[in-house]
């Protein structure tokens, strides 16, 4: 296969379990992390154990404009994605008010807005290709932690009602 899928917080848990999956499909990986270790350990074994191409990209997505450096460095370097997965991202517990704001500002960064940009940077590059493939992980336990439950509702459909107009060929799978 040459397109390329790919998949951000791919350094551990479900990012690491579908490119693994991916790999054993013969997708090619482009990979998306905060650790550089991690993710060269998880080039070599995949591209050794599967036979696939895989790029790595250690970058925080939390810091602003991350996700169009992403995109960038796709087009720079003319890979073919097919499919992209939004998994990075992460929750905190506690009160809103004893909970730091900046903590709270960083995970509304990267599992709202670095999510958001990104599909849209990505939506041109996913369009070249025959069918392209957004999976996103709207997972409740990660935005319960710290929202109230009308608010994660919300912030649900909103991502619901942004898969809904991608269109183009383009398959929208929400997780939750």
């Amino acid at each position: 296969m040459n397109q390329f899928a790919l998949i951000t917080g791919a350094s551990k848990g479900i990012g690491r379990s579908i490119a693994i999956s991916l790999a054993k499909r013969k997708f090619n990986l482009l990979l998306v992390a905060r650790s550089a270790p991690e993710l060269n350990a998880l080039k070599l074994e995949l591209s050794s154990q599967y036979n696939v191409s895989v790029e790595v990209f250690a970058l925080d997505l939390s810091v602003h404009g991350a996700a169009k450096r992403v995109t960038e460095w796709c087009t720079d370097n003319a890979f073919p994605v097919s499919a992209l997965v939004n998994n990075a991202g992460f929750g905190v517990w506690g009160k809103f008010d004893s909970l730091s704001i900046d903590e709270q500002l960083n995970m509304l960064q990267l599992n709202v807005t670095a999510l958001t940009e990104l599909t849209y940077h990505m939506l041109p590059i996913l369009r070249q290709n025959q069918q392209g493939y957004v999976l996103m992980f709207l997972v409740r336990q990660r935005i319960r932690q710290c929202l109230h439950w009308r608010c994660m509702r919300r912030l649900n459909h909103m991502f619901c009602r942004l898969a809904g107009p991608l269109g183009m060929n383009l398959k929208i799978h929400p997780y939750q």
